[in-house]
């Protein structure tokens, strides 16, 4: 008779867990969902440039961190290291002192150092926005998991791949990194 209730026992626990694995991959796809949707080729996908009290552009960092904290989509984590993503876009604008009027033919866009990603979209890594996405080879292991999120184009001719981790935290789920990643189509 222990055998039995041993037995369903874990067959309970393992329907659980099974369970609870299903409704983590849907809150997943969600926030990534969410992700694309409303960060990657909006004006929440990289800070905007801004002139100072100096007449000069500056990357204006703060606010855009302060838009991506009310989006609830993202860990702390992820949001201060915006500071180093964009570090070399920071820096080229304070060392040129662009002023509006140098600039004023082709924009900012056109005009900005290297490392801006003014005249392209950062996630997509292309001027063109791409047609759809899907989450490829998710996996989950407590409070972590990653995916790997394809971007495409056309008929899957073009593709760019975002490595995503994630972190669950009281329950619900965060974008803890998402970085392009390096990877040949199949």
């Amino acid at each position: 008779m222990k055998q039995f209730h041993l037995v369903c026992l874990t067959l309970f626990l393992a329907s659980f867990a099974l369970a609870s694995n299903e409704d983590d991959t849907e809150d997943i796809t969600a926030v990534c969902t969410y992700f694309y949707n409303e960060v990657c080729g909006t004006n929440l996908e990289s800070p905007e440039p801004v002139v100072n009290e100096n007449g000069y552009y500056v990357l204006d960092l703060e606010s855009y961190k302060t838009a991506l904290g009310k989006t609830g989509l993202f860990t702390a984590a992820f949001i201060e290291s915006r500071d180093i993503i964009f570090a070399d876009c920071k820096a080229g604008l304070e060392q040129e002192k662009l002023t509006p009027e140098q600039v004023w033919e082709g924009g900012i866009e056109m005009n900005a150092p290297s490392g801006c990603p003014f005249d392209y979209s950062y996630y997509f890594n292309a001027q063109e926005d791409p047609d759809g996405f899907r989450l490829e080879n998710t996996t989950i292991d407590g409070t972590t998991a990653t995916t790997e999120l394809r971007y495409y184009s056309g008929n899957w001719t073009w593709s760019v791949y975002l490595a995503i981790e994630l972190k669950k935290i009281d329950g619900k789920w965060y974008i803890n990194k998402a970085d392009r990643l390096e990877k040949e189509d199949e």
